[in-house]
């Protein structure tokens, strides 16, 4: 029997359903005798700390690895860097990871997601098993993975993918299915009961993007024409999401929508009187839809395939068609006027799921796999051997990435300690969500200990009333593009004592400096900078001379006599 076992997560953060799930399959295998490995790549992200614990407390080995891009070269997300250097960066994580493999003596390889490939090639080359889970759907920003299928199967001893639709569509793309099993994921719910109200609200959980698709559940609102009925978003946004939902609700006068924000524990704040609405574009199958149905939550989704497995599995849920607000509106005005009678067929539901969905029979299909898992059969990637990731070049790339943004908070009269810090990977953008104590009066945010280029940045409070907080001094030079710091230990200071808030979040963007030539680049700002210094020095230069042709004049010279004169006189 397999057990020693290395998984390559997606992102190291409990923010999205893959990673809640495979975190839960982790867990329950190390509680059943299983020696388990996690690579990730670090980040600063909010729910980061909480993943490591999570993990930690249960016996599982971390192993957070610095990356530039960790999923595929065509997976959504930004590409920093040269493409050269991505590549290299690719080839030191696979290193990593095979060295994971011999020192740890790992039996198996699983890949969490389809967007990370690493793992793959390290098994293969170590010539172990390896397993690949699959949790998204090949369209929108993952269609790029049509074009990998018979990789992801020809270097994979078994792969698993989320019932219903999306193994019924991968199905299709392969003549491999004798690889091809499906899994349940499974997101761990604690028994507290909600909040008990007599208050009909509409709730929308989930990160506020183009894809969980929001903006759609505004337009219903409005068309609903009820607004003494509150509609509450609980999640984290994207920035030009949320602006776009705010100028809606502007434009339409909205007046009882509220932003909460992140909550740890999103269903704390639901309570037994609520509808939830789920308007995403593309889903697997929604975790937050099961947990509105293991919570006994009246319930409207879209028509599209991930939801419906959902509402398959445990027979739940109302459906609208995708884009037609005028549906989604008046199914959400049939669950109000018909509240008791649906909330009553949920509760109903609730109980007979709680039985359903347990860890067990979500993953029997892997955990079967791996008390019966064969010898590896010997991948081609095999003979690649020596240029997969086995000598890695030195590169400043490297010591650049080990670097880390620190927050320090203090009182007004007070100074700043270590004690009193968060530290966050340097990435080359990122958005860190943090909370200070109720009577913090500065902060100070360390840019790393080198000299660096800072394209924009900024600090706000997170809450729905977003106000934002501007500099109050800084040891960096600001060149009309950005803020330049020349030296080591770039910092920036905030004064905070007047505003009324503890949760903050603090987004900067790193200017772009390995493309030396191009237009707009960090050359041609110093150059221009350059040219304005030698401008004020000229024009310096000739206020200088025209001074100096002025007070050497004659008519300058008698000025001066006869002012002399008068001042002697009095």
């Amino acid at each position: 029997m397999v057990k020693r076992i290395l998984f390559v997560s997606p992102t190291g953060t409990l923010d999205n359903g893959a990673e809640k799930s495979i975190t839960n399959l982790m867990i329950y295998l190390s509680e059943n005798g299983y020696q388990i490995f996690n690579v990730y790549p670090e980040n600063g992200h909010y729910t980061h700390r909480q993943y490591i614990q999570s993990l930690l407390k249960k016996n599982i080995k971390l192993y957070p690895l610095q990356t530039i891009k960790w999923w595929w070269e065509e997976a959504p997300g930004d590409s920093l860097f040269s493409k050269e250097e991505r590549s290299l960066f690719y080839q030191y994580n696979i290193k990593q990871i095979r060295d994971i493999i011999k020192n740890e003596k790992i039996d198996l390889v699983i890949s969490n997601t389809v967007n990370v490939f690493q793992g793959s090639i390290a098994a293969a080359c170590e010539k172990i098993p390896h397993y690949w889970l699959i949790h998204e759907f090949p369209d929108r920003e993952f269609a790029y993975y049509k074009d990998k299928i018979n990789y992801i199967f020809d270097n994979s001893d078994k792969v698993f993918s989320v019932v219903g639709g999306l193994t019924e569509t991968l199905s299709e793309l392969t003549n491999q299915n004798s690889k091809l099993n499906s899994f349940v994921p499974y997101s761990y719910l604690s028994d507290e009961s909600l909040i008990s109200s007599d208050k009909r609200r509409i709730i929308s959980i989930g990160r506020i993007n183009e894809n969980k698709n929001q903006l759609e559940l505004l337009e219903a609102y409005a068309k609903l024409n009820r607004q003494e009925i509150p509609l509450v978003f609980i999640g984290d946004w994207e920035e030009d999401i949320k602006k776009q939902c705010d100028t809606f609700i502007k434009e339409y006068s909205l007046r009882n929508v509220h932003f909460l924000g992140f909550r740890e524990k999103p269903w704390d704040e639901v309570t037994d009187a609520d509808i939830c609405v789920f308007t995403s574009k593309s889903e697997a199958f929604s975790l937050v839809f099961v947990e509105s149905v293991l919570k006994g939550v009246p319930s409207i989704v879209s028509n599209i395939k991930g939801y419906q497995s959902v509402s398959d599995y445990f027979q739940a849920g109302k459906s609208y068609n995708l884009n037609d607000t005028d549906e989604l509106k008046d199914r959400i005005l049939e669950l109000l006027d018909n509240f008791d009678d649906y909330k009553s067929s949920f509760l109903t539901i609730k109980n007979n799921s709680k039985k359903l969905y347990t860890v067990e029979n979500c993953f029997h299909s892997i955990i079967s796999s791996l008390e019966s898992l064969q010898e590896n059969n010997e991948k081609s990637l095999a003979a690649l051997d020596s240029l997969l990731g086995s000598v890695i070049p030195s590169h400043e790339i490297f010591d650049i990435k080990s670097q880390y943004i620190s927050i320090f908070y203090s009182k007004k009269e007070e100074d700043f300690t270590e004690d009193n810090c968060y530290k966050f990977p340097l990435q080359y953008m990122d958005q860190i969500f943090f909370q200070v104590p109720i009577d913090t009066g500065k902060l100070r945010i360390d840019l790393s200990e080198l000299p660096v280029y800072i394209e924009s940045v900024s600090l706000k409070t997170s809450s729905n009333l977003e106000q934002e907080v501007f500099i109050t001094a800084t040891n960096g030079i600001n060149t009309g593009m950005g803020l330049l710091f020349d030296k080591n230990d770039p910092q920036i200071l905030y004064s905070i004592d007047g505003v009324d808030s503890i949760n903050y979040v603090f987004t900067y963007k790193l200017k772009d400096i390995f493309k030396l030539m191009k237009e707009n680049s960090i050359l041609s700002e110093i150059s221009n900078l350059h040219s304005k210094h030698n401008q004020l020095v000229s024009d310096y230069q000739r206020l200088s001379d025209t001074y100096s042709s002025i007070i050497n004049s004659k008519r300058w010279k008698m000025s001066s006599k006869i002012i002399n004169f008068f001042r002697r006189s009095k």
